[in-house]
This record gives C-alpha cells, structure tokens and sequence, in this order.
C-alpha cells in the first residue's frame, strides 16, 4: 500500500505519512498501533515493531535502568508511561506504586529463590521503582491509580514488623493524593477471582490492556472481550471492598497494631 492510500485510510495528510517514513517525524504510539491494524501486522511483528519504536529515539525515565529490567517489565513501563488510568487488584502484598523502600526491597529479596539477583541489581531495581513512582504519582501527568488491596496483605509483615508499621503508615499517607483512590477488601468480603494479582492500563486514545503478574514475570491481555471481564471483576471488587475513608481507617488501625477485619 502506497503512502497516499494509507493516508486516506487513516485519515492522515499524506504529508503525515511522508514525515513519519523519511524520519521526519517520531510518530506517536496511537500512530503506530493505526499503522500495525491497517497492515494487519501479526502478533510477531507487532512486537518487534513495538520494541524498535521504543529504542527508537525518545528518552523514557526508565532507560538508564534497562540493564537491570527484564524486557517483559520494560514493556510494563512502556505501557504504563502512555497510561492515564491504572486499575491494581493485589491479593498479596501491597501494589508497587505504592510501596516504600525497604518493603520493596524486602519483596524482591523473597523472589531471591526463583530470580537469583546481585545486590548490586537489588539496588539499581530500587532506584528505578522509586523513579517510576515520581514520575507517574508526582502530580505532573494526568495519571490515576485505583488499586483494591486484600487486607491480608496488610498483615503480612515479610519477616520485618518494622517495615510492615512503615509501610502502613505511607499507604494511609498515600491514599490522600488526588492521584491515588485505594480500597481495601476485608477478610470476609466476597470477590470473584482466586487467581493473582492485575494491572489494567487505560490510555486516552487506545484500547485498555491487562498485566497478569505471574511468578515467573508478567502476561499481556489485550482481547476485548477478556479485557472487559477484568474490568468487570475490578467494578465488583470495588463494590465490595470498604470504601476508601473506611479503607484508610482500617490502615491505620493496623499500623498501630490494631485487629480490625
């Protein structure tokens, strides 16, 4: 297909098309993925394409960290950095946007057995966390997380009650932000799922994603119809968890050493 014929496919000048095939002009990511369906690109190539356009000349605040990334959290990031929306359900421990130093490295430390890494990567991997978290919850960007936290998480102390009292104490700090809307699920609550924790992403002009996040890194869904069913499972999630002045109670009742539900 010529260029005019897939400028009036797309609705583009062909001048559009010109710039972005002489280098003139760093297309968009929305730009791309027209290009992608209007070629009917196959998955393979989908991906391919998607990894040069990320080397391919805009600076993310991840690339000084991509030496200690595996690629599947550098898609992650890629993704999540054109996001205006994130939705998190975390039966676990508490979403990584929202933890603190010493509980982040206390949850790398326990994938140690499965993932054996240096030290020296434990640091560089901290460092990158911290600079995901400015750069999304920092006030800057259009960019809101909502996140359902099963209260065992909470509990969970990852051997250090001290860092568990710390961590609690930031959640509650955290869940004022006008970025951040943070729902806990009591012990008894109903839901739907037994299976791990998401991430669904939701960009302003392409179609939302889900993350599962699965033990031996991450899996990309992106068919509608299973992208609508998480998105399904989150809405009952938030109707059945405590709402989020209760949820903010709730956390700091145990950052205090409370045994509330």
């Amino acid at each position: 297909m010529v260029g005019d014929a897939a400028a009036a496919r797309l609705g583009w000048s062909a001048a559009k098309v010109s710039r972005i095939e002489t280098a003139r002009t760093f297309p968009s990511v929305a730009d791309v993925e027209d290009l992608m369906a209007l070629y009917e690109a196959a998955p393979g190539v989908r991906q391919e394409v998607f990894g040069l356009y990320r080397d391919a000349g805009r600076r993310r605040w991840y690339d000084e960290y991509r030496g200690v990334l595996a690629a599947p959290a550098l898609e992650v990031l890629d993704r999540e950095a054109e996001a205006e929306r994130a939705w998190v359900w975390e039966p676990q421990v508490i979403p990584a946007l929202l933890r603190t130093h010493d509980y982040a490295r206390l949850v790398m430390r326990g994938m140690h057995a499965i993932e054996p890494v240096a030290e020296t990567t434990v640091a560089r991997r901290l460092e990158a966390l911290k600079a995901r978290q400015a750069y999304l919850l920092d006030g800057s960007r259009p960019f809101t997380l909502a996140a359902v936290v099963h209260v065992s998480a909470l509990r969970r102390s990852l051997g250090d009650a001290r860092v568990l009292r710390d961590q609690l104490c930031h959640l509650a700090e955290m869940s004022r932000s006008e970025q951040v809307r943070l729902r806990v699920l009591a012990q008894e609550s109903p839901h739907p799922m037994t299976a791990g924790p998401f991430v669904h992403l939701r960009f302003p002009d392409l179609p939302a994603v889900v993350y599962l996040e699965e033990i031996l890194g991450t899996r990309l869904v992106s068919d509608a119809g299973q992208v609508r069913g998480y998105e399904r499972a989150f809405d009952h999630l938030c109707a059945v968890a405590l709402d989020e002045a209760d949820s903010r109670l709730l956390i700091r009742d145990l950052a205090g050493g409370g045994r509330r539900p």
